[in-house]
């Protein structure tokens, strides 16, 4: 038997602000982590400890922001190596139709 629970929250000024500060918080902390992880070079082990003890985050929450940035970072890879991949297939169609343009011209030449 599965049970399925709903909360409905009042909005109000003082969780609205709540919830504000909390996606700040996260964002800000994504945007650091980014930052020593690309720039700086930096790996999970050494940032943990460090970033739950500066922002006051839970290692769950390093974990999960960790993993969100692991993850974009993963699909821009595999986006840019699509694009490498398309780029070259256009390369090889110019290629083969300036091939193709040069024969005719070279055929051309000797008819006219």
């Amino acid at each position: 038997m599965h049970l399925t629970f709903k909360t409905k929250m009042k909005s109000d000024d003082v969780l609205n602000a709540y919830f504000d500060d909390y996606a700040k918080l996260f964002n800000m902390v994504e945007h650091k982590l980014y930052v020593a992880i690309i720039y700086k070079k930096k790996t999970k082990t050494e940032l943990k400890k460090q970033y739950i003890f500066l922002y006051g985050i839970t290692a769950r929450q390093f974990n999960s922001i960790y993993t969100s940035i692991k993850g974009k970072l993963d699909a821009i890879k595999a986006l840019k190596k699509k694009e490498l991949m398309e780029k070259n297939l256009k390369k090889e169609k110019l290629i083969n139709n300036l091939i193709k343009l040069k024969q005719k011209s070279d055929f051309l030449k000797d008819y006219l």
